[in-house]
């Protein structure tokens, strides 16, 4: 019986890749001949970790175990046979547990490299990882495998089946210790593109790496090494080259050729799906020993098996003849997989709890810099691995009973990230010299520079009189409020007296870099005023915008700086798919757009205005709430989904008011996406004009823009050209199937029922650079953190400010990524955003007695650091990223 249902879709793609190639190379045995002379042909085995394709993980497991230890026998049994390792959270860690007895052999083959490492802990679209987690997953696996073998050469990375991320990654992988990168996916899409097999990556920053486009499935055909091969040999060489040679090779180009054997869960050196051989179907080996004997013995060209090391050793030697790629090389990832699984949707949950550890790594930071309490790394380390273990390949596709596991254990991580987090900030407040007898709240900003925020505070009265509320920041001065919500008490019962218990505010708050500053609520005289509410269509006016409304939901938004007028922000789109191609892909056969709207609880005010907008989208209900804050000229969305089921995706849409160029934000970075560019070719591209950011797009024509920023997890984008349309994708919704293994797969992939999502749309002058888009995306994701101070320590031990920074950039294009202990050193991350050379500064609460850069894994650089005091300054070169070690007094 096959092993994979899905065979027509992989084998359709190779098939037709290996019939264009055909075409236009000569195949007959005497031209191949001459082609591969002098050529060393590399065999590389491998088996993809799949690990939640189309079979359950109890299956996985059980296999991986089985696939390394017929590894293991194969060293012994298949002269020069070698093999490499894809990730430790699916293949190592599974062997570990299922073959303890095996356990010296194994460190055995990676000491001596007969069994390579080419990963870290999980194998991730790097694209769909967060900035941190994908940082962290490079440490952690390089430590555990080193740790387990320490001779292991861990120069290579390969990743199989995913796409290979941004143009910053020649520089993380680099300083993560790496030199060479496979990479496979979107192989039509990067040929069709013009990239050669192999050649120079150069990153942002000018890194450099070397990258092989050959860690694809190979040898999947069970026809692709004759039988009796040495009785017709040049018939056996003719089928070798057309079914596994010739896509792997650049024609003319007279370099090293790296033939995989393998594919997802494959065992190795074995028929990749089950032939039937005496009435039983085995997975029988495939003589290649037999075959490379014969082919060295015939051939004027080399065969071996080999490591991805041995191919990536050979290609050095060529390194200067290589082709040089700059800068970007896949902008569009899986082309309609974004939104996948809406709220119950690992990307989201993984989202949400980086951001808490990265946050919560940031306060107890702040907290070990000033008191006894020490950084609590074990803690951090163990949350940060069992994040990792969501990441793992194919996460999404896992069936039911192993998806609510996955998500059980990321929703866990969260929360005990959450609350570590908390209990950090309440050390901080219990230490702050706040007034007791005044009821108060201590404002959070994680980000590194002084921001001034409207921001959503509960406010208490204990007051039975006040009918009004003045707010004042620590040194006494008045701050301005809008209120948007009161809970009324009635001291007398039957009167008409009502005084203000408790309180929902905006406050316009200025707040210090990475720090807190404290607001205080004081009883005032008269009585409070509450913004009045009125239901239908119209306009509201501020001092930077005029949004229009309508039944049919925002009709426009003129941006009063810029002039420019925006159509359509933030509406609803459904568009409904005919499914009719591999992974979900269909064309779209209909957009929905709202009908039987209505507007309704339009609030103006100083500070915020706000409406909701109610109505459907055919069958599906949607209901979005807007709130637009005049002094950053930021729109923001929480919308509510109701989807009813179907074939199709949701999107929220902006009309652009003419001809611009589109920017991503990046790891680490900013990219361009122009589509234009972009071959929409290959099973990966199928959806045309789609492409991915980490956490923004922005449209800009040089003199104004528009940034969609999303905070939902999501990362997927499409311009539509007809309408001059930028869409983001929110919801997949996916019919359920009865009758092929996709209905084992976890329900949540249907996207039914409520799903609720936000995200903002930043209106400005000039572009990217100008308006520091990378800076105003980070302040719409990183919100101000409100905390009411009822944790306080004795006066006595009270020794903080109610006003405190604890870390200033004062450089606007540098951006913090991490700031940790570990092994009692100060980690700090940092990263240049708009590509210039830059004289940077950091101020900490402390004197600084030592200071050293380092890589991702804490081996040293020799970058000149000026130490100042409470200062350190640094030349920091464009998209650079420089990790520091620091010890304060």
């Amino acid at each position: 019986m096959k092993r994979r249902n899905f065979l027509e879709v992989l084998g359709v793609s190779l098939i037709a890749t290996r019939s264009a190639l055909a075409a236009v190379i000569p195949v007959d045995y005497s031209s191949i001949r001459k082609l591969l002379k002098g050529r060393k042909l590399f065999l590389v085995p491998f088996s993809h970790t799949d690990w939640a394709w189309s079979n359950s993980r109890a299956w996985m497991i059980d296999r991986h175990a089985k696939v390394l230890e017929e590894a293991l026998d194969l060293l012994k049994s298949a002269p020069g046979f070698r093999f490499y390792i894809e990730t430790w959270n699916e293949q190592m860690e599974t062997f570990l547990a299922r073959r303890p007895d095996r356990i010296g052999e194994m460190q055995h083959a990676l000491n001596n490299n007969q069994i390579a490492v080419c990963g870290a802990t999980t194998n991730q679209h790097p694209g769909w990882m967060e900035m941190e987690s994908l940082i962290r997953d490079l440490i952690i696996g390089r430590r555990l495998f080193h740790e387990f073998a320490p001779d292991a050469n861990l120069d290579v990375m390969v990743k199989p089946d995913v796409t290979p991320g941004s143009s910053q990654m020649p520089q993380i992988l680099k300083k993560a210790g790496y030199k060479y990168f496979g990479i496979d996916r979107p192989d039509d899409g990067l040929t069709q593109n013009g990239f050669p097999r192999q050649f120079v990556w150069k990153g942002l920053d000018d890194s450099e790496i070397i990258v092989a486009r050959d860690g694809g499935c190979g040898f999947i055909a069970n026809d692709s090494l004759m039988d009796n091969f040495t009785d017709r040999w040049p018939a056996a060489v003719e089928q070798l080259y057309k079914g596994e040679i010739v896509r792997h090779m650049d024609k003319n180009i007279r370099r090293p050729i790296w033939l995989p054997i393998g594919c997802d869960d494959a065992r190795p050196l074995r028929h990749w799906h089950a032939e039937e051989k005496n009435g039983k179907f085995e997975e029988s080996l495939m003589p290649f020993p037999e075959f490379i004997k014969e082919w060295n013995k015939r051939e004027s060209s080399t065969i071996q098996f080999a490591t991805p090391q041995d191919v990536f050793r050979e290609i050095e030697k060529q390194r200067s003849d290589l082709p040089v790629h700059q800068g970007i090389m896949e902008p569009t990832m899986w082309t309609y997989w974004y939104g996948l699984n809406g709220n119950e949707g690992l990307r989201l949950w993984r989202t949400k709890t980086d951001h808490e550890l990265v946050s919560g790594e940031i306060f107890w930071s702040c907290v070990a810099s000033t008191s006894d309490d020490k950084f609590p790394e074990k803690d951090f380390a163990n949350m940060w691995r069992d994040l990792l273990r969501t990441y793992s390949h194919a996460q999404m596709w896992l069936f039911t009973a192993d998806y609510d596991a996955a998500l059980n254990v990321v929703k866990t991580t969260l929360a005990n990230a959450a609350a570590l987090k908390k209990q950090a900030l309440n050390k901080l407040v219990g230490r702050m010299r706040i007034e007791e007898e005044r009821q108060s709240v201590a404002l959070f900003n994680e980000l590194p520079w002084e921001r001034t925020e409207v921001v959503e505070v509960w406010a208490q009265m204990q007051h039975p009189e006040a009918t009004n509320i003045q707010v004042s920041d620590g040194q006494g001065h008045t701050i301005p409020f809008q209120v948007i919500d009161v809970l009324w008490y009635n001291p007398t019962p039957g009167s008409d007296i009502k005084t203000i218990r408790e309180l929902k505010l905006l406050i316009k708050a200025t707040i210090p870099s990475l720090g807190y500053a404290t607001f205080y609520f004081d009883p005032a005289p008269g009585k409070i005023q509450i913004p009045a509410s009125r239901t239908g269509s119209g306009t509201i006016d501020t001092d930077t915008a005029t949004i229009t409304l309508s039944n049919n939901g925002v009709e426009s938004v003129l941006h009063k700086k810029s002039g420019k007028t925006f159509k359509k922000v933030g509406n609803i789109i459904f568009n409904e798919i005919k499914e009719n191609g591999p992974y979900n892909y269909g064309a779209v056969i209909k957009t929905l757009t709202i009908s039987n709207g209505k507007v309704e609880n339009i609030q103006e005010g100083a500070l915020c205005s706000c409406f909701r907008i109610s109505g459907n989208l055919g069958e599906h209900r949607v209901i979005y709430e807007g709130r637009y804050y005049p002094h950053n000229s930021q729109l923001s969305f929480q919308t509510t989904i109701h989807n009813e089921g179907g074939n199709g995706y949701f999107m929220t849409i902006t009309d652009l008011p003419g001809f611009g160029s589109l920017h991503s934000d990046i790891h680490f970075g900013v990219e361009e996406r122009d589509v234009k560019k972009v071959v929409y070719a290959g099973v990966e591209r199928r959806r045309k004009d789609v492409f991915w950011g980490s956490h923004w797009t922005n449209w800009s024509d040089g003199l104004s823009g528009i940034t969609l920023v999303a905070t939902t997890g999501e990362k997927g984008y499409q311009y539509f050209s007809e309408q001059n349309r930028l869409g983001h994708f929110l919801l997949m919704s996916i019919a359920p199937v009865t009758e092929t293994v996709r209905r084992f797969v976890t329900k949540t992939r249907e996207g039914l029922g409520k799903h609720l999502f936000d995200y903002q749309f930043l209106l400005h002058e000039g572009d990217v650079e100008k308006a520091n888009v990378v800076r105003k995306g980070l302040e719409a994701r990183h919100p101000i953190i409100t905390v009411n101070p009822n944790w306080m320590l004795p006066k006595s031990e009270r020794n903080l400010p109610v006003h405190l920074s604890f870390l200033n950039i004062a450089q606007s294009n540098i951006q913090l990524s991490a700031l940790y202990e570990e092994s009692g050193k100060r980690i700090v991350r940092l990263y240049e955003s708009a590509g210039k050379e830059t004289r940077a500064s950091i101020d900490f609460p402390y004197a600084v007695v030592h200071v050293l850069e380092v890589d991702f894994n804490g081996v040293a650089y020799q970058r000149v650091i000026d130490k100042i005091g409470n200062r350190i300054e640094f030349n920091i070169m464009p998209w650079e990223i420089i990790t520091f070690e620091v010890v304060g007094a």
